[in-house]
């Protein structure tokens, strides 16, 4: 049976984990042996990923970081995603990085800047992590239901958005370093999936042009 967590509960969990030292679990958040189990298998950002899918029954988390003009996918729970990296401003994603404002699209199938990754996902929440006025990457949270995104869901990722900066410019720099060195690594972007609208657009081109 699925459990759905409070916005406390698993802001109070993903606190736990990101703190250098992790506060024993009281009265309103997550077991404690729910988070000692997660620490010895997964980075931290896996399992802030984890706690948030799980926690909130979204049906896919993935966090992204900045490197030099790209997103290199980090941490994800749920559904394996095809893709290991998006273009600044391409999609959605892309465009939260680029920006750093954050977008909430109740129906995707509406939104003509949504890449399709799932064929489930109906809606779509994307927040910035900054540091400083500085994008440093993104959360990526989507949904099997149509506006599946209320006020709530919003205050909660931007807090958990925060929370993920501090980490990233202290305890966290590792994982900032290997952001750098991957960077840094000469590598060839894969094709993004496009949508059903998409595929079905080109297909017609297709077929005009051998008309």
């Amino acid at each position: 049976m699925k459990t759905y967590r409070s916005t406390r509960e698993v802001l109070g969990a993903v606190e736990q984990v990101l703190v250098a030292k992790p506060r024993l679990a009281s009265r309103g958040r997550l077991p404690l042996h729910e988070i000692r189990g997660a620490q010895f298998q997964e980075s931290p950002l896996a399992q802030v990923a984890r706690l948030l899918q799980k926690g909130r029954q979204y049906f896919a988390v993935t966090m992204f970081l900045d490197a030099g003009g790209r997103l290199l996918r980090i941490a994800s729970a749920g559904p394996a995603p095809r893709c290991a990296a998006m273009r600044l401003g391409e999609g959605n994603v892309g465009q939260a990085a680029k920006t750093g404002a954050p977008k909430v699209v109740p129906d995707v199938s509406r939104d003509p800047q949504y890449v399709a990754v799932f064929a489930e996902t109906r809606s779509e929440l994307v927040m910035p992590i900054k540091i400083g006025a500085h994008v440093s990457g993104v959360i990526d949270v989507e949904s099997d239901r149509l506006n599946a995104f209320s006020f709530q869901d919003r205050v909660l990722l931007h807090k958990i958005a925060t929370l993920l900066a501090r980490f990233l410019a202290g305890p966290g720099k590792y994982l900032m370093k290997a952001r750098q060195a991957a960077h840094a690594m000469p590598s060839v972007l894969p094709k993004q999936p496009q949508s059903e609208r998409q595929e079905r657009l080109r297909a017609a081109a297709g077929e005009k042009a051998r008309s």
